[in-house]
């Protein structure tokens, strides 16, 4: 009986012990997390998950930056954050930001939540087409947020060059191209 007890006791002390340290680490909301970081921001504009991650799109003043966060039944862990773009600079039309954000924030460099990112300044841009090298073409999300559009596009491996972009209007007319180099 008296080793069952002290069984009971070390497994409530392990339990609790591992429930201090995920608290203290994981927290219930994005905005908690991000709370532990020296990180500032004015908005959250858009939240999605990849590869068992929580990205974010967020920023500052003129600022656009993209977080990743890692989630458990514990909360949220701020991983690793890039950015930044501006949706003020005026050109060129569509900004372009790549991040290669690490799985773990504990130098885990095999596996990475990679992210091309940025402000479209066009309204005639309807559809922004985004190709990375050696990757069939997709199409990036676009967020409506207070101070512009947003778009971001996830890459299958690192990004190691700035991916095409091709701006399109309603009519599926190109009316951006990022390697386009004529005047």
């Amino acid at each position: 009986m008296r080793k069952l007890s002290v069984l009971f006791a070390v497994a409530v002390i392990l339990l609790l012990s591992g429930m201090y340290y995920y608290n203290e680490k994981y927290v219930p909301t994005i905005e908690g997390a991000i709370g532990k970081t020296s990180i500032t921001y004015d908005e959250i504009y858009h939240v999605t998950e990849t590869k068992n991650r929580t990205v974010i799109l967020y920023g500052e003043d003129d600022a656009l930056s993209v977080g990743l966060l890692k989630k458990t039944i514990f909360g949220y862990k701020w991983i690793f954050g890039s950015g930044s773009v501006h949706f003020e600079s005026g050109q060129p039309p569509v900004s372009l930001s790549i991040t290669n954000l690490p799985l773990e924030n504990r130098g885990d460099t095999e596996h990475y939540v990679s992210v091309s990112f940025g402000v479209i300044r066009d309204d005639r841009i309807d559809q922004l087409q985004v190709k990375n090298n050696h990757q069939d073409t997709v199409i990036a999300n676009m967020v409506d947020t207070p101070k512009g559009r947003i778009w971001y596009s996830f890459s299958e491996t690192p990004i190691n060059a700035d991916p095409q972009l091709t701006g399109l209007d309603r009519s599926g007319n190109v009316v951006y191209d990022n390697f386009d180099i004529t005047p």
